[in-house]
């Protein structure tokens, strides 16, 4: 599949070198993959990949700590982070999107086993305040003010990150 691939992308610039204009497609396929490739490179960094899991643009004082994608194969792409902000922040990334309060610390308990999350039917007092959590349809968010820690997850069928 691959080689059909690479024949098929080659094939206007084999056309070009054969019509008497080697140079020039030489120069033309190396500025053509060299965008394409510049275009790869920057859609796959942790920046752009949290940037899609969040909707939007990550805030100015944000500190990206942890991304974590995986692929399920059967259900799509999951792309999990770990950003430490204010809560001013939180309030403007819900503002501009359609979240909307949930409880959400199940999912990121296991994927970030060395941070602590409320249990639901904790006996320890007051342990739900201060945790904030947001969904939507293919994204979670869990918010902890004491440490000001946002957990976001966002699922998609698509190969989008």
């Amino acid at each position: 599949m691959l080689i059909a691939i690479g024949f098929v992308s080659t094939m206007p610039f084999n056309w070009l070198a054969m019509r008497g204009a080697p140079a020039f497609a030489i120069v033309t396929a190396a500025a053509c993959y060299g965008l394409l490739f510049l275009f790869a490179a920057s859609n796959s960094t942790p920046t752009a990949r949290v940037t899609w899991a969040l909707g939007q643009p990550i805030p100015r004082r944000a500190a990206l700590l942890a991304v974590r994608q995986h692929d399920t194969f059967n259900d799509g792409y999951f792309v999990h982070a770990k950003l430490s902000m204010p809560k001013s922040d939180l309030d403007e990334i819900v503002d501009s999107c359609s979240y909307r309060p949930s409880i959400t610390s199940d999912r990121f308990a296991q994927l970030f086993p060395n941070d602590r999350f409320p249990e639901i039917g904790s006996s320890e007092d007051d342990e739900y305040m201060g945790q904030i959590g947001y969904r939507d349809a293919t994204a979670i968010m869990f918010y902890n003010s004491n440490s000001q820690l946002l957990y976001v997850s966002r699922h998609s069928r698509e190969p989008k990150p």
